[in-house]
């Protein structure tokens, strides 16, 4: 029978971290990796707190495990590039966001850090491609990284009810 305790340290992090105890979630998460060292979801947990915490090096360090682990995982890779845009490796940043797009064409944000990754390094024209494979980001949006968990693409928006569409005039 296979151990469930990385699981059970996985989950008492992401509870700790609902209550922003971030020391303790970070500690739990740690015992997780520790318990089961291919446990991508604790490392890209890891990964997120650390980005939310502004330690880049470390975050990135995560991601990366993360991807060793899952490297179908177009969101930890967008989240990479994320890391990596933030620190101003541009050239990294646009390799890890097209390891996302390749993955995951529809993930905007990629396509659009891709983008302000080529615009930073001159590259114009680039820049322009990236972004006009983007299907709706707003220039002025912030990039968030895509929650951690499964390093899968973020979650629809959830739909109205077609009772909440009626009533606001939409059906």
């Amino acid at each position: 029978m296979q151990s469930i305790e990385h699981w059970l340290h996985f989950y008492a992090g992401r509870a700790l971290l609902m209550f922003n105890l971030q020391d303790a979630a970070v500690e739990r998460l740690h015992l997780a990796l520790k318990c089961n060292p291919r446990f991508d979801r604790a490392a890209s947990s890891l990964g997120f707190i650390y980005a939310s915490m502004r330690q880049y090096p470390v975050a990135a360090r995560y991601f990366e495990q993360a991807l060793q682990i899952n490297p179908q995982a177009a969101g930890l890779w967008f989240n990479l590039g994320f890391i990596h845009e933030e620190q101003k490796h541009f050239a990294q940043a646009i390799e890890a966001f097209r390891k996302a797009v390749a993955l995951n064409p529809k993930i905007d944000r990629a396509w659009y850090g891709m983008g302000l990754a080529h615009a930073a390094l001159g590259e114009h024209e680039k820049a322009a491609e990236a972004v006009s494979g983007s299907g709706h980001v707003a220039a002025d949006e912030p990039l968030p990284l895509v929650p951690a968990g499964n390093g899968a693409s973020p979650p629809e928006p959830p739909r109205q009810s077609r009772r909440n569409r009626r009533a606001s005039g939409k059906i």
